[in-house]
């Protein structure tokens, strides 16, 4: 049923035509380990425009591992968490110095790469190389979850191990990446986690929660909550990030420390406090490998009137 259904409603996403690159592959291996790595934490239809526009400027590992940094980085626009073209840049330089130049076919090998979970591992194996392993995800998890076990307070879910075991056993021969694909595109089209639209399920029939999905809270009010961000002058810290390495890229020559806090403060920019704060947020990225920032040590603000910070050589 899942299958019918994924044949007539597939999402025609770029990263899953069919490319034969690599010997033993269906699909480009590296092509799909970027579009993995862009998804995480990102809407497809950003990666939708961003991926080719990645892929033509670093079409194999080693194209991604003998760029600069901000190169890298530059080319990462518009998809956010900047940190993951960091980590993917280490992840291509591995590729090559062990595996020469090759994306591995092995989850061992593959789980060892810098950035590389079990869920991105095991994604390549299956919608790269064909495998038939099982890939589990907030869709997948919410879908059988529901599917199976009853399951319909919004927030209620089945351990991730249950789920992997569940759907191994479900998979069917010769079609893992359809398989994988329908239940994840499943649970982000009609099974959602506020409001599915069980009427237009392909598995209505068969639901042990169709139609019931938010009835427990009808009668045992869940008070929803999220562990609270930390916070820049209302913002999320995340944003300022964002902001940072945004404006760096279109500094290929480095700005002033002083000049950058002052642009994106603004109006703010006299605040001792935001002042300090935007500092310690330049000073994280620089240790995480997001950026070059001279001298950006110790406590005080006078330090901002000598630094320079760009983005990695």
């Amino acid at each position: 049923m899942l299958l019918e259904w994924y044949d007539l409603h597939s999402r025609p996403f770029p990263w899953r035509e069919p490319s034969g690159t690599q010997s033993g592959a269906i699909r480009d291996p590296w092509s799909v380990l970027v579009s993995e790595v862009m998804l995480q934490q990102t809407q497809t239809f950003r990666v939708v425009d961003a991926l080719p526009r990645f892929l033509a400027s670093f079409p194999d590992p080693a194209a991604c591992a003998g760029a600069s940094t901000a190169e890298v980085i530059r080319a990462w626009r518009g998809l956010g968490y900047n940190s993951r073209a960091v980590r993917l840049q280490k992840c291509a330089g591995e590729i090559v110095e062990r595996f020469a130049g090759v994306v591995p076919d092995r989850f061992e090998d593959l789980h060892a790469l810098p950035g590389i979970g079990r869920y991105t591992a095991g994604a390549v194996l299956c919608f790269a190389f064909g495998r038939e392993v099982p890939l589990v995800e907030v869709n997948v998890v919410r879908v059988l979850s529901r599917l199976f076990f009853g399951l319909y307070d919004r927030d209620d879910r089945l351990p991730e191990r249950t789920i992997e075991e569940l759907t191994s056993r479900l998979m069917p021969n010769g079609r893992a990446a359809d398989w994988n694909q329908g239940l994840m595109d499943l649970g982000a089209t009609v099974c959602s986690a506020s409001l599915p639209d069980c009427p237009s399920c392909p598995l209505r029939t068969v639901c042990h929660s169709a139609g019931r999905v938010g009835e427990f809270e009808l009668f045992h009010p869940v008070r929803h909550t999220r562990r609270r961000e930390p916070r820049l002058l209302g913002r999320p810290v995340r944003l300022w990030r964002g902001m940072v390495v945004e404006r760096l890229r279109n500094e290929p020559d480095g700005i002033v420390l002083a000049t950058l806090v002052d642009i994106l403060l603004g109006t703010s920019s006299d605040d001792p406090e935001a002042r300090s704060s935007l500092i310690e947020v330049v000073r994280r990225l620089g240790s995480e490998g997001m950026l070059v920032a001279s001298g950006v040590v110790g406590e005080g603000l006078q330090l901002e009137k000598h630094n320079r910070v760009e983005l990695p050589g």
